[in-house]
C-alpha cells in the first residue's frame, strides 16, 4: 500500500470491479517478505473478508512495529484466497 511508517497501520483496500450482485468473500493472511513478523509487523492467520454485494470496500489492515532500528525499506505481503461470489 505505499510507504508506511514504522509504529502505524497498513491498510489494504479490497473492492470487486465491475460490481457484483452477490457478496464476495474470501480469506486473507499476511506473509514474511523482508519485513519479519513478529519484529517488524503483527501477522494476521487466514482471515476471513465479506465485500458487500455492489463491491465493497473492505479496508484489511496490519499493524507495524516500530523497533527503533534504522532499516531500509522492507515489504510484507497480504494474499487473498478462496474467493468466492
Amino acid at each position: 500500500s505505499g510507504d508506511v511508517t514504522e509504529g502505524t497501520a497498513s491498510q489494504f483496500v479490497a473492492t470487486v470491479s465491475p460490481a457484483n450482485c452477490a457478496a464476495t468473500t474470501f480469506n486473507y493472511a499476511t506473509s514474511n517478505g523482508t519485513a519479519l513478523q513478529p519484529g517488524d509487523y503483527t501477522a494476521i492467520a487466514s482471515t476471513a473478508g465479506t465485500i458487500s454485494a455492489g463491491g465493497g470496500p473492505l479496508t484489511i489492515s496490519v499493524t507495524t512495529n516500530d523497533d527503533n532500528i534504522y532499516e531500509p525499506t522492507q515489504y510484507m505481503t497480504t494474499t487473498l484466497s478462496s474467493i468466492t461470489g
